[in-house]
């Protein structure tokens, strides 16, 4: 069946299209405009340009790489998707075909997670840090403007990358998050003194041989983990890239670093988010889910809701039937938001 992604006009093309029944294919440039600036522009291709991938990359870092993978022709205009908590690049796999096919994606798996390198002994998993980590997959690729597709703890990332790099970023979308997990006050003190202790103990069952699963163990404690956000379809694509197989060739592994497990509860104060939030003035789409994974407190998400709107170029809220990981669960639910939006 043929699915038109957008009408834009070029009338005999689309007409060629539909007689061959060939997907019509949208080119997104650059164009200096004179009263606007640069200009994010849309313009009609033919087949042969469709897109391209995946293809694995390694992002040299310190103490390792950041694997991704890429989607796409190299021309295509980069959109960085950054995966949630615990979850890797795969998370991307069922919606990146859906996406308009001149879009060059690249998908990571942040430090510790995936394919990824894990960080030296005695190494903390802290929010700001991957902010770092995105940076310097942006240097890597030498990009000037570029689109953030962000999951979950991605979506935050993306808004918080967009607010403190306004002139690199076009536009953020944010899958099932509105803004970055909070802490309450009364509880900030308790939860620091947690993280303290499970550090410590996390660092010494590091050093322990990491436990081996059969196949079906491995995807069942994973759907289970993820609070059975997922299918057995998704739940094995995440497999991919977060197992492999044990040294002794009985089972698989998970690839993460338990110390994710431990998540600093400085990173995680009002304080710190609304601040730079209030500098986020891309246009931005959020899609989010109307069966909620974790409870988020209405009135502060109508706050943020709030600065977006009155903030952000474009603001544009959308809610759709699924579970957290919809993206990869139902991708063709959110894909015609997100190319409508990208296209605008």
């Amino acid at each position: 069946m043929l699915k038109i992604v957008r009408h834009i006009g070029e009338g005999r093309y689309f007409k060629k299209c539909l007689e061959r029944k060939i997907e019509p294919v949208i080119q997104l440039t650059f164009q200096n405009d004179l009263n606007s600036g640069m200009k994010l522009c849309t313009t009609i291709m033919g087949p042969e340009k469709q897109r391209k991938g995946p293809k694995e990359v390694q992002i040299p870092v310190p103490f390792g790489h950041i694997a991704a993978q890429e989607w796409g022709p190299p021309e295509g205009f980069p959109v960085l998707a950054l995966h949630g908590w615990l979850d890797n690049g795969g998370t991307f796999d069922s919606l990146i075909p859906l996406l308009l096919p001149n879009l060059r994606v690249v998908a990571i798996d942040f430090v510790g997670h995936g394919l990824s390198s894990h960080k030296p002994p005695g190494g903390i998993y802290e929010f700001a840090h991957n902010l770092i980590d995105v940076k310097r997959v942006v240097d890597f690729f030498r990009w000037k403007k570029f689109i953030i597709l962000g999951h979950s703890m991605g979506g935050g990332l993306g808004l918080h990358f967009a607010s403190i790099y306004p002139f690199l970023v076009e536009k953020v979308i944010s899958i099932d998050i509105i803004k970055p997990v909070i802490i309450p006050h009364d509880a900030l003190t308790s939860h620091v003194l947690q993280t303290i202790d499970q550090q410590l103990v996390l660092e010494k069952k590091r050093l322990q041989p990491p436990r081996v699963y059969t196949h079906d163990q491995a995807l069942q404690k994973l759907i289970k983990g993820l609070k059975n956000q997922v299918t057995e379809k998704s739940g094995k694509i995440l497999m991919k890239r977060g197992t492999s197989t044990s040294t002794n060739e009985n089972g698989v592994v998970f690839n993460h670093d338990i110390c994710l497990y431990n998540i600093p509860a400085f990173s995680l104060v009002k304080e710190l988010h609304k601040p730079i939030l209030e500098n986020l003035k891309c246009e931005l789409l959020i899609i989010n889910t109307k069966k909620k994974l974790f409870y988020e407190d209405p009135v502060e998400c109508e706050e943020f809701l709030d600065m977006y709107r009155r903030n952000c170029k474009h603001f544009q809220y959308e809610e759709v039937e699924g579970l957290h990981y919809v993206h990869l669960n139902t991708p063709e639910r959110v894909a015609p938001l997100i190319n409508d939006f990208i296209s605008k």
